[in-house]
């Protein structure tokens, strides 16, 4: 049966307000409550408070009184990216020199321990500020002061081959130059056959020295009992000390022309050349010969440098 809105509203509001007034029906909301009272109830309430930390306490967990062992983990690798990059070893310093003054013909021998890239350096600097003479001192301390690799020497090659005929000759006065002879010994059908070609060498020899030394030749034809041709003795003697020679290298007699003949005369003393520097110990010896070289001048005009003939005429001028 359905009741209608009218009865429900009213009584819905009487029975709200009929247990709201039983409820509060007695009470007193102004007056305070008597101290004793409020005494107790704060008594209630700090017991419960320290019940709740007791509680608390017993249930908590104890720090650890020793070190706690942890297995080591092993750190990602740091991006090279992002590493800090070391700094730049400052460029070497070129010392050129008081380009004001005659430089000797030892210049620049004092960087031998910096080695060939050094003196390379020196002497690229050198050219590009119009020092030719003294470009061209710094490339022959390449060879005669230092230890080149491949790539370094044919560096050196191309330039003193390219320098050199854009410089005068380093001693200008003939009475100046040490004189030096080349010794020949041989049969007398040689000695014909050698006359030439030894005036050419002389001439090809004391022109590649700068001036330095005075080349001359001698030859001394011996007898021979056999109807063949003796082998060629070669050496070198001192102009002012004729007892000071070199070391003496014998050659075969026979060849099949005067060119032939020229070389093998020019191999030999390129030989006899080499081994007397390299008994000093301040200078490095021109390089050795290739066996395949057919025309040896040419180890003459570029790997012997004018210190090395410096010394070869001082090796040969002093007192025995």
């Amino acid at each position: 049966m359905r009741v209608s809105l009218f009865f429900v509203i009213p009584l819905s509001l009487a029975t709200t307000a009929l247990a709201w007034w039983q409820g509060v029906k007695g009470k007193d909301f102004l007056t305070p409550p008597p101290s004793a009272i409020l005494a107790v109830q704060q008594r209630s309430l700090h017991q419960e408070r320290a019940k709740e930390l007791s509680d608390l306490e017993k249930t908590a967990v104890a720090e650890p009184t020793t070190a706690v062992l942890v297995k080591p983990i092993l750190m990602p690798s740091i991006d090279p990216t992002l590493a800090i990059e070391e700094p730049k070893k400052a460029e070497e310093i070129i010392e050129v020199g008081d380009t004001t003054k005659s430089p000797g013909l030892d210049a620049y021998a004092q960087f031998s321990e910096k080695g060939s890239s050094y003196f390379i350096q020196l002497a690229t600097l050198l050219e590009t500020s119009g020092e030719i003479h003294r470009s061209l001192l710094a490339w022959e301390r390449v060879y005669d002061f230092s230890s080149p690799d491949e790539e370094q020497r044919q560096l050196a090659t191309a330039a003193i081959t390219r320098l050199r005929p854009q410089v005068p000759a380093w001693i200008i006065d003939p009475t100046a130059r040490t004189g030096v002879t080349i010794h020949v010994g041989c049969g007398a059908q040689t000695a014909t056959q050698l006359t030439p070609i030894l005036k050419e060498i002389v001439e090809f020899l004391s022109e590649k020295s700068s001036g330095i030394i005075r080349f001359s030749s001698e030859i001394s034809v011996g007898k021979s009992a056999s109807a063949l041709s003796p082998p060629i003795a070669l050496w070198f003697s001192s102009h002012v000390n004729p007892s000071q020679i070199s070391r003496t290298i014998i050659m075969p007699s026979s060849a099949a022309d005067s060119a032939q003949m020229r070389n093998s005369l020019l191999r030999s003393l390129y030989k006899i050349f080499r081994d007397e520097i390299g008994t000093q110990n301040s200078y490095k010896q021109p390089i050795a010969l290739i066996p395949s070289t057919s025309d040896p001048s040419a180890f003459f005009q570029t790997y012997v440098t004018r210190l090395h003939w410096l010394e070869f005429s001082k090796r040969l001028s002093k007192t025995p």
